[in-house]
């Protein structure tokens, strides 16, 4: 027998030409093999991936498949293909592409308690301050000048002060646009001098020209007493104050 480079290449060979080969299953015959045959023992055993235009599944099992690039059929660039073959359109958020800029750092250092019973009194931050995005007066409500998400928190120093006798209800509550939002809190104060610190957080959804703040009242279920108060630190730390509101947008 010549050696095998010796032989004609045919240049159009088909699934029905034969090789040689050696049948380990018997005895290491020789015997002659169709291109069909042994394609066909790629699809039970995995070996194989199936060519340019085939029709059926390919199944690699455990084994990984690595490729520049996969095109999904009918696919367009505006999609993204999911672990189960499926594709999607949605976007996600990704921890890396959420942003939050601080807008406003309102506190106050003033003493604020109602003037009596049943009567609400708004909370103020401190004196007012203005930039692109927020406008905070004096008085405690702040604008918000452009439309956005934001988180905005809120924090008070309750307290009852002066004689003591019954209890105190001091109620509090965030107000958009005169309207509550949320739920009341509420606090029972029955020893004067004890500070309750207080703080809320709430995602908000503003649009320009919103104004949000927050009140106090003190509920005539309780005694005339109650407000947010400051208090005077001798340790050299920063005094704590009697409100603060911080606001942050998400970008």
């Amino acid at each position: 027998m010549g050696k095998i480079s010796g032989y004609a290449v045919d240049s159009t060979p088909n699934l029905g030409d034969k090789v040689i080969g050696t049948d380990v299953d018997n005895l290491d015959a020789t015997k002659n093999f169709t291109i069909g045959q042994i394609l066909s023992l790629g699809g039970t055993s995995g070996l194989l991936v199936p060519y340019t235009g085939a029709t059926g599944s390919v199944d690699l099992g455990v084994h990984t498949i690595r490729a520049n690039s996969f095109v999904k059929q009918g696919g367009t660039s505006s999609q993204f293909l999911k672990a189960d073959g499926s594709v999607d359109t949605n976007t996600y958020l990704t921890a890396s592409s959420i942003q939050l800029t601080q807008v406003l750092n309102g506190f106050s250092a003033a003493s604020q308690a109602p003037s009596a019973l049943n009567t609400p009194l708004i909370i103020s931050f401190g004196p007012a301050q203005t930039n692109a995005v927020i406008s905070l007066d004096s008085g405690g409500k702040a604008t918000f000048l452009e439309a956005g998400s934001y988180f905005i928190n809120a924090y008070g120093n309750v307290e009852r002060q002066g004689s003591s006798g019954g209890v105190s209800v001091l109620l509090f509550r965030a107000l958009l646009n005169g309207t509550q939002i949320s739920t009341v809190k509420g606090f029972h104060l029955d020893t004067p001098g004890l500070p309750t610190p207080y703080e809320v957080t709430i995602p908000f959804e503003a649009n320009a020209g919103d104004v949000l703040w927050f009140e106090i009242m003190r509920d005539s279920s309780g005694t005339n007493a109650g407000g947010v108060y400051p208090h005077i630190n001798l340790g050299g730390w920063s005094n704590v104050p009697s409100t603060q509101m911080q606001i942050w947008k998400l970008n």
